[in-house]
């Protein structure tokens, strides 16, 4: 497990108030999930992942919702929206139609462990409110 994965995983563990705190490693990545109930019912996880020592973390929810071919232009627009509300997290939707939320947080020059408990509440904070009017686009 990378340093940067552990660092993080030990700061959120230790809050206490996190349910569901894993890890899960394969050959290249290391990360820590955090699986969250979302407005309305669904649920979404906050992945933190690392691919080295040296460089940042990918801080991503996957799959927040699927958009359909015939949504594709209000979810984009909802997308737009949302980045110029928001600073810290970067709606997208990719290539498959997931719409994802986004961020790389640096490891160099920082506290990964705090900037980490500082991204879930931020993360969970912004998706909450987004999380209406991406629907409204997507369903």
């Amino acid at each position: 497990m990378f340093k940067a994965t552990r660092a993080i995983y030990d700061a959120l563990t230790a809050t206490g108030a996190l349910k569901g705190v894993n890890t899960n490693e394969n050959g290249k990545t290391s990360a820590v999930t955090i699986p969250f109930q979302a407005p309305g019912g669904g649920s979404y996880t906050i992945i933190f992942a690392n691919s080295d020592d040296d460089t940042d973390t990918a801080v991503r929810v996957f799959k927040l919702f699927h958009v359909g071919m015939f949504k594709k232009a209000k979810a984009l627009e909802a997308c737009n929206e949302m980045n110029n509300k928001f600073r810290y997290v970067k709606f997208v939707v990719d290539k498959d139609g997931d719409l994802n939320a986004e961020y790389d947080m640096t490891v160099r020059g920082c506290d990964p462990a705090a900037a980490s408990v500082e991204m879930v509440i931020r993360f969970s904070k912004i998706i909450e409110e987004a999380y209406p009017v991406l629907a409204a686009a997507c369903r």
